[in-house]
């Protein structure tokens, strides 16, 4: 059985203390980036959407399938964050919320060239975005470049660290989905 029935691709999840939250892809539809709560993990309520506001995606004009793809939620030091790529649109944005109903920022974009975005905090507070390398932008359009991880200014979206290749994948389709 699906965990939640109906339209909810690329579910990502996240446990703040009893209650679970969970964000799902949403393409170039709008509202955008629903957001799901349960105690249980059996019983989900639809609590808001990360993207409600005209501006948080760049969806006029893009293809069909672009959009916001595979969101990673998290919680990190009282804060919902949110990072997902607006495919074809804005690029990779973190946005991020007191409250996972929302609302929500108008999300900061980064300088993180790719799909599939996970954010990561070390000990030291610094948080860290592994994603795909698939170049949707530009002369490398189409281009691969294997899973990467930079260090990451969530204020300003600026990379704090040169980009580090982590794995180039099996040699057979492009690694994706590093979280």
């Amino acid at each position: 059985n699906p965990l939640i029935p109906g339209f909810n691709p690329d579910p990502s999840i996240v446990r703040v203390g009893q209650d679970y939250y969970l964000a799902t892809s949403t393409f170039e539809y709008l509202p955008g980036i629903p957001i799901y709560h349960s105690t249980n993990l059996l019983n989900w309520d639809l609590i808001g959407h990360v993207v409600t506001r005209p501006g948080q995606l760049q969806v006029d004009g893009v293809p069909t399938a672009g959009g916001a793809w595979a969101p990673t939620i998290r919680y990190h030091d009282g804060l919902f964050y949110l990072a997902v790529t607006d495919a074809m649109g804005r690029g990779t944005l973190v946005f991020s919320a007191t409250n996972p109903a929302g609302p929500w920022s108008d999300g900061v974009l980064t300088e993180v060239p790719g799909i599939d975005p996970d954010l990561a905090w070390d000990i030291d507070g610094n948080c860290y975005i592994t994603y795909s390398g698939l170049i949707l932008k530009g002369e490398e359009f189409g281009t691969h470049k294997g899973i990467q991880q930079v260090k990451v200014d969530l204020a300003t979206g600026k990379n704090l660290s040169p980009v580090k290749d982590l794995w180039s994948g099996s040699g057979l389709m492009f690694p994706e989905a590093p979280h």
